[in-house]
């Protein structure tokens, strides 16, 4: 087994390296609170869930306009279809 070249780990970071605290006055890590986190996760989820069913409404819409069409379309032609022909018979 060959050994990897020098360079080609060159740019992955060490754990040696030493961090300098931040300046005065500087928050490094900011925290936030237990209820914000909650509050920004309901509003993300709701906004996701809202986009969701608008799309989901839109096909429901379309599905439920094509039903409706067909099941017209079908009683339609049965009402057509029993109505008797005036020349005598049955109208087809």
């Amino acid at each position: 087994m060959s050994a990897a070249p020098p360079d080609r780990y060159r740019f992955l970071p060490t754990l040696t390296e030493v961090l300098q605290p931040a300046p005065e006055g500087v928050d490094a890590a900011p925290s936030l609170d237990h209820a914000d986190l909650e509050r920004r996760l309901r509003e993300a989820v709701a906004a996701e869930v809202a986009q969701q069913c608008d799309a989901m409404a839109g096909r429901w819409r379309a599905e439920l306009e094509a039903m409706v069409r067909a099941l017209v379309d079908e009683r339609l032609a049965a009402e057509v279809a029993a109505r008797p022909d005036p020349n005598g018979g049955t109208a087809r």
